[in-house]
């Protein structure tokens, strides 16, 4: 999840498989997102009531969860 910019760098199994020395550090099993055209200070104004700080970033994890059809106790890290 980011709020600003995020770089991934997604390899084949054959990359890895022809760079031993590059091993793999994850596997991406789903994905989740939640567009917000809003500033910061915004998001943060627009439910103050609400019980997450950033309401649209848990309704992309609970996307992703229910994409991929794991829990959370399935994820090794965010």
């Amino acid at each position: 999840m980011t709020d600003g910019g995020a770089e991934l760098v997604l390899v084949s199994d054959t990359y890895l498989r022809d760079h031993p020395g590059a091993p793999p550090v994850g596997r991406i099993h789903g994905w989740g997102y939640r567009p917000v055209g809003l500033g910061l200070r915004e998001k943060h104004c627009r439910a103050p009531n609400y019980p997450y700080v950033l309401p649209h970033m848990r309704a992309a994890a609970l996307d992703t969860l229910h994409r991929t059809q794991v829990s959370r106790n399935d994820i090794d890290a965010f």
